[in-house]
Formats: structure tokens, sequence, C-alpha cells
């Protein structure tokens, strides 16, 4: 089969990765795959990619012209010119495969290929007001045939737009990077806790309410350091949490990535809804127990079992779950054993063979 992965952008995202990883785990299982993007060649370093790679170039006199029509008339014919661009270099396939909201548009007008649209998040609760957002709602009615990357996504496509969702497809993580790199120790009161979590400037992310989190068990009593990673600026935060101490450590990939995890006694996320997140899942495959909000982790994250699971937007619950989980050794030692169990599910291997059957039974 011909396949055409569509990105407005190549950069390094949780979304991208799993793009990147689809696209050769497809060509491993002998499908001739191909990448068009309006991204650029140099953010595809992170990844050897098993595919034929198509990329959008503007020209300066381009970039100049869209950047006076913008001033003279406010906006920009957004995604129309990427639109067109997109289609001048698609290559004949017989599935186009949109990887978010903008890029449908060019898989529903290619004059071959069966439109597919491989939805990462719904993305009208996360996207921009305005312009922009009544697109990404637009694209939700177009005649693709609709994957979704976990139940919750399908669920939320189905109930608000009245479409139907055609399969599901999971992400999955890489168990040669993520793996058990030591042995977790029972907590106690007595010693120093090491808490991590994934900081975001996106609102939805939650990241203040870890910072509330850390600081309720600390009042209780608890020694904590606490660690966040990711794409933040800490000077962004509310007043009132810009005294409570933590470390900020960066971006981290891969195998320092891992270690991060593996180095860590618990990971939190205080997201108000995601949909597949892979943190808790790379944690889980580490070895380290997960405490994480409802909302787009149903599909692996079972509370009592492989985590504790707990409401978005109230840091108390997550903080009396930390407590529980370093006063209780033995549901400690179970979260971690369970979790590492639920993560080996989650291969490349799976998801492809499951996007492939959905492929050609939809074709």
């Amino acid at each position: 089969m011909k396949i055409n992965f569509i990105t407005f952008s190549s950069k390094l995202t949780g979304g991208t990765r799993v793009v990147m990883e689809m696209i050769n785990a497809l060509a491993k299982r002998g499908h001739k795959v191909n990448l068009v993007s309006l991204g650029s060649p140099d953010d595809l370093q992170w990844i050897k990619l098993s595919a034929r790679t198509y990329f959008v170039r503007r020209s300066l006199l381009e970039k100049i012209c869209g950047f006076l029509y913008r001033k003279v008339f406010g906006f920009q014919p957004f995604p129309e010119e990427e639109t067109r661009k997109i289609l001048k270099i698609l290559p004949n396939a017989d599935v186009n495969i949109a990887t978010i909201s903008y890029s449908a548009f060019a898989a529903v007008r290619a004059p071959y290929g069966v439109p597919f649209h491989y939805f990462m998040h719904y993305e009208p609760l996360v996207r921009e007001e305005g312009y922009k957002k009544k697109i990404i709602e637009e694209s939700y009615y177009l005649p693709t045939k609709k994957i979704a990357n976990s139940t919750w996504l399908a669920r939320q496509i189905e109930e608000k737009t009245g479409g139907v969702v055609t399969g599901v497809v999971f992400p999955a993580i890489d168990h040669r990077i993520f793996y058990p790199r030591r042995k977790k120790d029972p907590l106690n009161k007595n010693r120093r806790i090491k808490i991590v979590s994934l900081a975001k400037y996106k609102w939805w992310k939650g990241t203040p309410d870890a910072l509330r989190v850390v600081q309720m068990v600390r009042d209780a009593g608890y020694n904590v350091e606490f660690s966040m990673f990711g794409n933040f600026d800490p000077k962004t935060l509310p007043d009132d949490l810009k005294d409570v101490p933590f470390n900020f450590v960066g971006f981290k990939k891969d195998n320092e990535l891992a270690d991060f995890y593996s180095n860590a006694d618990i990971l939190i996320s205080t997201s108000y809804f995601e949909s597949f997140p892979l943190p808790q899942l790379e944690a889980m495959a580490c070895g380290t127990p997960v405490i994480t909000t409802r909302y787009g982790t149903e599909d692996y994250a079972f509370s009592e079992e492989n985590s504790l699971v707990v409401e978005p937007r109230k840091p108390e619950e997550m903080a009396k779950a930390i407590i529980r989980l370093i006063n209780d050794p033995e549901l400690y030692l179970k979260i971690s054993l369970e979790g590492i169990k639920t993560a080996k599910n989650f291969t490349w291997e799976n998801s492809a063979e499951r996007m492939e059957t959905i492929l050609l039974q939809n074709a």
C-alpha cells in the first residue's frame, strides 16, 4: 500500500513522534510511506525515517508577500495557501493521512487516495480562539475516515460532531529506551521523595496545579524534591506559586528522559484532559509509579491496579494520593510492577498492525 502522511510541522513534539514512529513501523511491514510536510528537514535529525520526504518550500518573495498581506488585511488565507502547496508536491498514493486538523483539507482535496484523519486530540478544546479555531472545527466535518488515538477522543468526536470514528489506534513507546533502569524501593516519610512532572505552557496541562500539589505534600511534613521537564517558562507562573521551590530541567528526550523517569520516585500529571499522553506510559515502562488525572488516560491507567487516578483540577486529591503512596509500601511496589506489565503491551508493531488493518478495510 502507498501511504502519504501529511503534517504541518516536523518539530519534535509528542504528536510528531507518534507520526514518525508510525511511519517507520508501517514501512517495516512492507508499505511504501511518504512524509509530506510544511516543516523543515533539519527538524527530523532526531529520527532516521524510513520514508521518502517531500517538503514544501517557500521562497523569500512568498514570505515577504505573506507578511505584507497580513499587515494590510489583518489576516492571511490560512490554510488555503499551504493546502495548495501541499497538493502540488503530494505523490500518488492509496491513502492520504492528515495528522493535524489543518492538513485534513489537503487530504480531502487530493486527486487520488482515500482521505483519512489520524486525530491526536480534540483540537477545538485546546486550540486558540478566533479564525483558526473555526478552521479546526470545520475540519472535523470533512469527509475523512476518522481514526482516534484513544477511546476518550473517539467519544469526543462522535458526541460533539455526530461523526463516525472508523477505528482507534493507540500510540506506543520504544521499549529499547523506556525500561526499568533501577530497582524501586518502598518510600517512607523519613527520606526525601523525588517527584517529577511534565511542564508545558499550555493552560490545559495544569502545570500550576502540580506545584500546588507538591506544596500541600510538603505542608503535610514530607520532604519533597520536585523537578519538572518540558517546554515551559517558570516566569509565567501565578504570583502565589513563584516561591514554591522546584527544579526546571528543560527539554529531555530518549535515554536522558528515561534516566530522568527512572531516578524519580513518582511521576504526577495534573492535566485537565489529555488524549493518550505518553509521559505517564513512559514512566510506567521505567517502573516509576504514576499518579495521573483521568480523561484521555483511560486506555492504560487503571486506578488501584497500575496507577492512582484522580479527578483533574483537584490538587488536594492528588496530594492525598501521593501521601498514600509514600505510606503504603505494598501499594507502591504493586503499582510499579503492574505499570511495567501494562506498558509492555504498547509497542509500535502492535500500533502499526492496527493502523494497517483499518487502512486496508477502508481504502
